[in-house]
């Protein structure tokens, strides 16, 4: 993707995020997952797109956030319980059980990569 390309999709999914918590139904479509491309299926949430999305140079803040700060922020959209709650609970039917799985592998990956963070700082003073 060009840098165009990438920039365009965090502002896009930063829109999202807002727009969903106003929505009456969302589908698998209409979720911004982390990841540089759209996920067709659970496996496209990989743990190395996840990281490409939040490693990004790109990422949508003025380079201040270490990537422990982005993992976090991340952490804290997927969670269960904030996302089954603002989430979830609006995606239609059809959609749910693989959106709820779908976010479980979202957060979990995100914990791994915090966890690895938090080893390769304890290593090397980051």
């Amino acid at each position: 993707m060009t840098k165009e390309e990438v920039v365009s999709l965090f502002r896009r999914h930063d829109r999202w995020w807002k727009e969903l918590q106003n929505m009456e139904s969302i589908t698998w479509s209409q979720i911004p997952w982390p990841t540089l491309r759209v996920p067709r299926i659970i496996e496209d949430l990989s743990t190395s797109a996840i990281d490409a999305y939040v490693q990004s140079p790109h990422y949508p803040d003025d380079g201040s956030k270490s990537a422990r700060d982005r993992i976090k922020a991340q952490i804290r959209k997927w969670h269960p319980d904030r996302f089954d709650n603002l989430i979830l609970r609006k995606v239609i039917e059809e959609d749910r059980e693989r959106v709820q799985e779908a976010a479980g592998t979202v957060v979990r990956d995100l914990n791994e990569l915090l966890n690895r963070r938090s080893k390769a700082d304890a290593l090397f003073g980051g």
